[in-house]
């Protein structure tokens, strides 16, 4: 896969280091996702609860929202057709999206209305635009408050925020990343300290909220698609290709890799309120982890084999997990209710790309 990627680097232009002054916003030309009937069977890429609401983003801008616990969902209008790719919300009402050619977009009421901040190629100072350009998909967003933020994506694309998302502009000081290799996930134990993983194992870690960033030893040779810190500790978990699950019980100095039950990628992961780790990825797979008793085991999602791209758990204590085909909820043990949704073995969905459940195609290229 990763010299799938590589040649996947050398087909498309790259522009870099030229993105536009933060006060000086030019935003594309607006378009609006499509409202679909079948939208929450689509492929979905991220879910984040805003309060109790659940919001979930994924292909042709599509942003759903479910009011009763991933039950049911509604979709709402959004100013882009693009594919979003990953949330984050700072509290109930206030949360970002990011997503293909650089997107990002903002929400003050848990998702129900949006505002583009940055649109395709937005951040790009060319003049004249001749011929379209490439703009590098965002595939993660963290806040620390409702001013400061980063997203960071593909080709090492590193943003950062100071006001809100009202502008965004590169790092005076981004992380040492001379390959431009993929940037994955960000997680923070505090909202101070952070962690940043990517390609090849790449990791970088910041203790001032990244205005400064140090490398650290790759975790292993192989992708990491995600981190879940542990609220104020030095607990992380984190995991990626070929089924890998690694924890570190001192914020990445060291790392040790867990007896994981699969070989299939690990796309997504969330903390429950237990203190366990949900991990989510390919064929099905949903994962348990108790970092501290360093303990992986599957969880059965039944006839569901789509690929999954992220897992919640709902505040009724459901889990929904999203990926292609849509909208999976499992529901709370002992609840006596009928698990929902998903694809079941030998579908295919709907999405018209065969995608595993990051939003890289099989073939290995960034979607």
């Amino acid at each position: 896969m990763r010299l799938l990627a590589i040649a996947a680097r050398a087909r498309v232009l790259l522009i870099a280091g030229i993105l536009l002054p933060a006060a000086v916003p030019i935003l594309a030309a607006t378009e609006l996702a499509l409202l679909l009937p079948r939208a929450s069977e689509s492929l979905l890429l991220d879910v984040k609860r805003a309060g109790e609401r659940l919001v979930a983003v994924g292909e042709r801008g599509h942003v759903l929202l479910s009011d009763d616990h991933g039950a049911r969902w509604r979709q709402v209008e959004v100013p882009t057709a693009r594919m979003l790719t990953a949330l984050w919300f700072v509290d109930e009402r206030r949360g970002w999206a990011v997503g293909h050619d650089g997107v990002i977009l903002a929400t003050t009421d848990a998702g129900s209305s949006w505002t583009l901040q940055r649109g395709g190629l937005a951040g790009q100072a060319l003049e004249p635009l001749q011929d379209p350009l490439y703009a590098s998909p965002l595939l993660a967003v963290w806040f620390a408050d409702a001013d400061q933020g980063i997203a960071v994506g593909a080709y090492g694309l590193y943003l950062e925020t100071r006001d809100g998302g009202r502008s965004w502009r590169t790092s005076e000081e981004p992380p040492d990343n001379p390959d431009q290799l993929h940037l994955y996930a960000i997680a923070s134990p505090d909202g101070q300290r952070l962690l940043l993983a990517g390609e090849s194992g790449i990791l970088y870690r910041s203790w001032d909220r990244g205005q400064s960033w140090e490398s650290l030893p790759p975790a292993e040779a192989g992708t990491l698609f995600g981190l879940v810190a542990e609220p104020d500790s030095n607990w992380v978990t984190a995991f990626g290709l070929e089924g890998s699950v690694l924890v570190s019980a001192d914020f990445g100095d060291r790392w040790t890799a867990l007896d994981s039950p699969v070989a299939v990628v690990l796309a997504g992961g969330t903390r429950r309120a237990d203190g366990g780790v949900l991990i989510a990825g390919s064929v099905g797979t949903l994962l348990e982890v108790d970092p501290r008793a360093a303990v992986v085991s599957s969880r059965d999602t039944g006839t569901v084999t789509g690929n999954f791209a992220r897992p919640i758990e709902a505040a009724d204590g459901g889990i929904v997990l999203v990926g292609q085909g849509g909208v999976v909820r499992l529901a709370p043990a002992g609840s006596g209710e009928r698990h929902s949704g998903g694809v079941p073995a030998g579908s295919a969905g709907d999405s018209g790309q065969d995608t595993d459940a990051t939003g890289v195609a099989t073939d290995g290229h960034v979607r």
